[in-house]
């Protein structure tokens, strides 16, 4: 379980590889930048496994972070992970691609 994490272009991509736990989201949250200066983030979940409630957690509090004006996508979601976004309605706050 890792995530990479770039900043280009006022855009922060967020790349996690495995399982998506509330584990990475330190690494997220303290990641080195000026959160109000983003204006678009992508979460790439084409390495990532399974997400278990907290990862549902920290995509939330990333959203918060971020604010609700900034626009989050979820990409690249395997079935199972798909799933979980879509039964939790978290496609109602989030981009699913």
């Amino acid at each position: 379980m890792s995530c990479q994490i770039y900043y280009k272009n006022k855009k922060l991509t967020i790349s996690v590889d495995g399982m998506f736990t509330n584990k990475l989201w330190q690494k997220i949250n303290e990641f080195q930048v000026d959160w109000s200066e983003i204006t678009e983030c992508e979460v790439d979940f084409s390495k990532t496994i399974f997400v278990d409630s907290g990862g549902l957690g920290c995509l939330i509090l990333l959203k918060e972070k971020l604010g609700y004006d900034v626009n989050v996508s979820i990409t690249n979601t395997n079935r199972d992970v798909h799933k979980i976004i879509t039964t939790t309605n978290l496609d109602s706050i989030f981009t699913v691609v």
